[in-house]
């Protein structure tokens, strides 16, 4: 959290007034003085929430991002994004539509990989109302950030206890199933009824072979692979340098894998490698060397 810039209004009215200067044709959504008020009260609330530190630290976000710059980009944004946004609040229908087919198509292409009795529009349906919810930052384009919200419930719900508590129905049940001794014709084989029970077995499987690391390679582990880290946001979070990140990835995957009873590492392998070689150069130089007769 950081406290808002001094003489944040002055500063507020020079960014609008540049960005009308440099775009005369432009139309606001509303008139100049509700648009410096609006603005004004969207700035502080995103300094005073600590969303501006956040944003800054983002791997996207523009390089050294000062509170003006900031709010130089707020005000663009805001220009572009204000009309959609308030008609959305305003109940618009056509609006609520082209969110709602977005959010669905979104939803729909993380959801292939998680298989579920939920559809797009369920997760669509979720995702507009906890964006009635949200505050709206307005310093990222609003469909992607509706849309990011709605692929994050996905995930969420992926890596949730209660996704594996889903009612799926399975092909194995008999379709009179109050009935005794009718044939197995009556039956069809499913080769994927029994995914739910072999995906419990195998997240209780890792979770045991992470709790078997130590701290930082569990780490290291579980923001690569879990929550998609890149190693520079994990050298800063864990205070070491990237090339130490890629060494302690190397080596916890070479421990999971003597845990699991795969081969180690390539990586590894090669590196045992150059130490024997290195070995029996070294006992070369030290043997004699036999006489040519």
């Amino acid at each position: 959290m950081s406290n808002p810039p001094a003489r944040l209004a002055f500063i507020v009215r020079r960014c609008l007034a540049f960005y009308l200067e440099a775009n005369p044709a432009l139309r606001l959504p509303l008139d100049e003085k509700a648009a410096r008020r609006e603005l004004d009260k969207l700035a502080r609330h995103n300094f005073e929430t600590g969303r501006y530190d956040r944003f800054r630290k983002h791997p996207r976000a523009p390089a050294r991002l000062t509170p003006t710059r900031y709010v130089e980009h707020l005000v663009g944004v805001w220009v572009q994004e204000a009309g959609f946004f308030y008609r959305l609040c305003e109940q618009d229908p056509d609006c609520w539509n082209e969110l709602r087919h977005s959010l669905i198509h979104s939803a729909a292409s993380v959801l292939g990989k998680f298989p579920s009795s939920e559809t797009g529009e369920d997760y669509a349906q979720r995702a507009c109302a906890q964006i009635l919810l949200a505050d709206y930052p307005f310093d990222v384009p609003f469909m992607w950030w509706a849309c990011t919200i709605a692929q994050n419930m996905v995930h969420a719900r992926a890596r949730s206890k209660n996704r594996f508590n889903d009612q799926a129905l399975s092909l194995d049940a008999s379709i009179h199933s109050d009935s005794d001794g009718l044939p197995m014709g009556w039956q069809i084989s499913d080769p994927i009824s029994e995914f739910f029970t072999e995906a419990i077995q195998e997240r209780d499987l890792v979770e045991r072979v992470l709790r078997r690391l130590n701290e930082p390679r569990r780490i290291v582990i579980l923001l690569s692979y879990f929550e998609e880290w890149d190693d520079l946001m994990i050298g800063k979070t864990l205070g070491i340098k990237p090339a130490n990140v890629q060494t302690l990835r190397h080596r916890a995957l070479d421990q999971l894998a003597g845990f699991l009873g795969a081969n180690p590492m390539t990586v590894n392998r090669q590196r045992r490698h150059r130490i024997d070689k290195k070995r029996s150069v070294r006992r070369k130089k030290h043997e004699p060397r036999a006489q040519k007769t």
